[in-house]
């Protein structure tokens, strides 16, 4: 998860954001349903509503953020 994050990362870096967003959608999947982590769920879904972003979709990216920040879709271990 965390080989996603850095990869996703650079290729943010290096101007080509479109790549990295299936790597933080991976990322999101293996954090928000496998390993249950409230933490890399959140920091899954901010790096995705960057490269949104970046890519020029304002709309979506500002959507996306208000859900993660709602905690709508954040993992509850009890």
């Amino acid at each position: 998860m965390l080989s996603c994050y850095k990869i996703g990362t650079l290729l943010l870096d290096s101007e080509i954001p479109l790549k990295s967003l299936p790597l933080f959608c991976i990322m999101d999947y293996i954090a928000t349903d496998i390993l249950l982590s409230g933490f890399y769920s959140m920091r899954a879904k901010i790096m995705r509503s960057i490269a949104l972003a970046m890519n020029g979709l304002i709309n979506e990216s500002y959507q996306f953020l208000q859900r993660a920040f709602n905690e709508k879709d954040i993992p509850l271990c009890w």
